[in-house]
């Protein structure tokens, strides 16, 4: 029964999987900016439009080595209920932008009137 045992550990190895739990993002030096916005907002409503732009353009882009996600999350769809669960804290009110690098969640409190202010600030960022 040990030689099976043997056999058996020599075919699994418990720690081969560990890279799987490390975020493919981290692994990666991926950022995310994202913008949660609600329906009802005015300033959403102004910023939609130009954070679209952004991410039209840097969405999958890299910079300066690292891979830059730019995602629009809607706070009130429910497809969306468990990223916005994780950032609840991190809400005080609409819209919020928070650039997140290396598990660290950064406020964006910039300019909203161009694509160039979002852009400008990741290329800062990421310098």
């Amino acid at each position: 029964k040990t030689e099976n045992f043997e056999e058996y550990n020599e075919e699994f190895d418990p720690t081969e999987n560990l890279a799987m739990e490390v975020s493919e993002d981290f692994a990666n030096d991926a950022v995310h900016m994202r913008m949660f916005h609600v329906p009802w907002c005015g300033y959403c409503t102004t910023a939609k439009p130009v954070f679209k732009d952004f991410q039209d353009e840097m969405n999958g882009k890299t910079v300066n080595g690292r891979k830059v996600n730019v995602e629009m999350i809607d706070c009130e769809d429910k497809a969306n209920e468990g990223i916005v669960k994780e950032f609840e804290s991190e809400i005080k009110g609409y819209p919020t932008i928070i650039l997140t690098k290396d598990g660290e969640n950064i406020h964006y409190n910039g300019e909203r009137e161009s694509k160039s202010n979002f852009i400008e600030y990741i290329k800062e960022m990421l310098n």
